[in-house]
């Protein structure tokens, strides 16, 4: 177990609404082996969300990022 705390990494992406945050971290989990499938955020009925926006909202609107930069 230790040696699987040892190998992770936290890091933060921090940048203004629309900068492509999402997809960076789609790409980083279909890279890391960590997802099968990078998910979209503006996915069509046939695509997959993407994983990291797991909230219901952020699934039905886009708008939760922009709230929470204006939050912060």
């Amino acid at each position: 177990m230790l040696s699987e705390v040892a190998k992770r990494r936290t890091f933060a992406i921090i940048s203004h609404p629309d900068a492509g945050k999402t997809t960076v971290t789609e790409k980083l989990l279909l890279y890391a082996g960590a997802i099968k499938t990078a998910g979209s955020v503006k996915a069509r009925k046939a695509s997959t969300h993407a994983t990291s926006d797991w909230m219901e909202m952020e699934k039905r609107t886009r708008y939760f990022h922009h709230f929470l930069h204006y939050a912060v």
